[in-house]
């Protein structure tokens, strides 16, 4: 099953720091940290000037019922851990409110 997983940071700072540039720059070396590897996929506004980013990534998490709550959980710890590591990167806040994950059958909130 393939779940898509979307959070916001917001209040960023330093809004130079939010180009496609400086933020490949950064998940290369916050990939580096990571022992579960996530492809992430940024989303600026056009003319960001409200300092946020929206983060989006999308992970393959097995059907199997044994398997697919632990890996589920696995995923989505990683993502936070991603999000806890872009924002102090960034010097942003995460929105506990704009975090998703859902697949076909799933839409749930990130933070509770």
């Amino acid at each position: 099953m393939v779940y898509d997983f979307v959070a916001k940071i917001k209040n960023v700072q330093d809004i130079e720091l939010l180009t496609d540039e400086a933020l490949a720059a950064l998940i290369s070396k916050i990939n580096a940290n990571h022992d579960t590897f996530l492809e992430l996929r940024f989303i600026l506004p056009e003319a960001n000037m409200s300092g946020d980013v929206l983060v989006k990534s999308s992970s393959s998490v097995s059907s199997m019922p044994a398997l697919h709550d632990s890996e589920l959980e696995t995923t989505i710890s990683a993502f936070k851990s991603y999000l806890e590591d872009i924002a102090a990167e960034i010097d942003g806040e995460i929105s506990k409110q704009d975090g998703f994950y859902n697949n076909t059958k799933t839409f749930k909130r990130l933070f509770n």
